[in-house]
């Protein structure tokens, strides 16, 4: 299998952890997955197998919905209930307007530092790491943008909201941000869900329990929970190419497609109907490979 599973991490599982029970599984060695979700987090966590584990960085770079419930006023070392507290404060006069305006003032292309509980690496070591050593890193802010900051409720102290948002976005550093912005010095999740992560805003996914079911049945290809690895490429612009033109850029040669010469940037590329890898194209046509399928690449060149 070269596909794309998608499992609804379940509560307290890091994604490691999940990955492991997976591998166990399927019995399979080579797989991956496409972006960390924390042990307290819950929802959409994509499972790389054989060659897709080449293209997640597609999925890291995707964007990402969440629901979230968050405790205004409450201040942790990790930005959730794992940490220990730093500082309470109470926040009943806090009314539903003020926290949409905060919430608008929020969205868009905005500065975040990284937290430091997070799997971010600084000189090859996670920044968790780091922390619980007590240790505090320098680190840059990044832009992110957050495309959808809805408050769904409001029960003093307790927060429930929606996030739409770009890659690399921190969703406890949103929310502490926000508690900031309210004057109440931060906020700390108490439930995160990730609803989707692009293009598989409405697809099906498998509680562990569900995969070992239907992997032990032989329904998991039929699941709705396993696609195909050019399902991630679904909107990308098309090439077909000929043998001989597959063959030429599997042997580093450069091939120009003149009947695509109205596309322009990342192109997806099938051989026969298959997958076969990624590759961009300029104006003139000229395709420079990205990446390729390594087994596709073999057997074309075998074929030589």
């Amino acid at each position: 299998m070269n596909g794309i599973i998608l499992i609804n991490k379940p509560y307290f599982y890091s994604s490691f952890k999940t990955l492991s029970y997976v591998r166990n599984i399927l019995s399979v060695r080579k797989l991956g997955h496409g972006g960390t979700l924390d042990p307290l987090a819950v929802g959409m966590l994509l499972i790389c197998l054989g060659e897709s584990r080449k293209f997640c960085s597609h999925l890291l770079d995707a964007d990402k919905h969440y629901t979230v419930t968050a405790k205004l006023g409450l201040v942790t070392t990790t930005g959730d209930l794992e940490g220990d507290i730093v500082s309470e404060a109470g926040c009943n006069s806090l009314n539903l307007s003020d926290i949409e305006l905060a919430a608008n003032n929020l969205s868009g292309f905005i500065e975040q530092i990284p937290p430091m509980y997070s799997a971010l690496k600084h000189n090859g070591k996670p920044l968790y790491e780091y922390a619980r050593q007590g240790l505090d890193v320098k680190r840059k802010s990044r832009a992110v943008e957050i495309k959808k900051f809805k408050i769904i409720s409001w029960q003093a102290p307790y927060l429930r909201c929606e996030v739409h948002c770009s890659k690399g976005t921190y969703i406890r550093t949103l929310l502490d941000m926000l508690g900031n912005k309210l004057g109440v010095g931060g906020a700390a999740l108490t439930y995160l869900q990730r609803d989707w992560v692009a293009p598989f805003f409405e697809s099906n996914m498998l509680t562990l329990e569900e995969l070992d079911y239907s992997f032990t049945k032989n329904k998991l290809l039929s699941s709705g929970a396993y696609l195909p690895l050019e399902k991630l490429f679904a909107k990308y612009n098309r090439v077909d190419l000929s043998y001989i033109e597959a063959r030429d850029l599997g042997f580093g040669k450069v091939v120009t497609v003149g009947s695509y010469n109205d596309v322009n940037g990342e192109v997806a590329l099938f051989l026969e109907g298959d997958f076969i890898g990624l590759a961009n194209i300029s104006t003139s046509g000229c395709l420079k490979v990205r990446r390729l399928r390594q087994s596709i690449v073999d057997k074309l060149c075998a074929r030589n």
